[in-house]
């Protein structure tokens, strides 16, 4: 994940502490059966 940033500059990467859960569950529109095989 990218975000231009005015102080910064463009396409800086975004660091940040995100779960995995959060990254997995936070996304819309996921077949529930390839989630499942992702988490085992």
């Amino acid at each position: 994940w990218r975000r231009d940033i005015a102080f910064a500059g463009f396409e800086v990467p975004i660091q940040m502490d995100v779960s995995a859960e959060k990254m997995i569950f936070g996304v819309s529109g996921i077949d529930h059966q390839r989630r499942e095989e992702l988490i085992k």
